[in-house]
């Protein structure tokens, strides 16, 4: 899922701070695991039994999860502007 983020976000950037849009894209794999565990016939069988407590701590996985997919990111400068349409217009000056 790492993996993932660090090839759409790009695409999707759009002026959005990386370490925000990580965090949301954790909170969104997050929303996934849970409707999984939820929609799954066996889910909380096969998964984990969703208690108030496997709730708040699989949230909390999940928010570090992107805040340090967002860490990296930046750390590492991949990908984090790459594309034409995310840069300032250059001046035709010249």
């Amino acid at each position: 899922m790492g993996v993932a983020f660090f090839m759409v976000y790009p695409i999707f950037a759009r002026g959005r701070e990386v370490v925000q849009a990580a965090v949301k894209y954790g909170v969104f794999i997050w929303t996934c695991l849970l409707i999984t565990v939820l929609a799954a016939p066996h889910g909380e069988e096969l998964l984990f039994r969703l208690t108030p407590k496997t709730f708040v701590l699989s949230l909390i996985g999940h928010l570090v999860f992107g805040a340090v997919l967002g860490h990296l990111m930046r750390w590492t400068g991949l990908n984090v502007r790459p594309y034409p349409a995310d840069r300032a217009p250059r001046s035709s000056q010249g």
